[in-house]
């Protein structure tokens, strides 16, 4: 964690890393701290799908599972593959849980 402390001074606005130390926090079972870093980073770049994919599952530890729920359905708005293998956006109208009902 030191390693990604260092990082994060050297380039704060640096997402990946953010993520990447939620990672690590969440495999620890530092859930709440991992929160921070994925919220942190999706702040930094909000089309990372693949951070609220890891953001869904350190709610699903925690069992803040309308959380989980909203962060899986943002992340895979961004990115889902169609029947024939291509990626594509989900259309802006499909349902969904609000951002001011479902905190992500």
């Amino acid at each position: 964690l030191v390693l990604f402390d260092k990082g994060i001074a050297v380039e704060p606005d640096f997402a990946t890393v953010h993520h990447n130390k939620g990672w690590t926090l969440n495999h620890m079972g530092h859930h709440h701290q991992a929160i921070d870093c994925f919220r942190k980073a999706l702040a930094l770049e909000p089309a990372r799908a693949v951070t609220y994919e890891n953001l869904a599952d350190a709610y699903v530890h925690l069992r803040r599972i309308p959380q989980a729920i909203a962060a899986r359905w943002w992340g895979a708005r961004l990115f889902v593959v169609t029947d024939s293998g291509a990626v594509a956006e989900l259309p802006p109208d499909a349902p969904a849980p609000a951002h001011d009902e479902v905190e992500v």
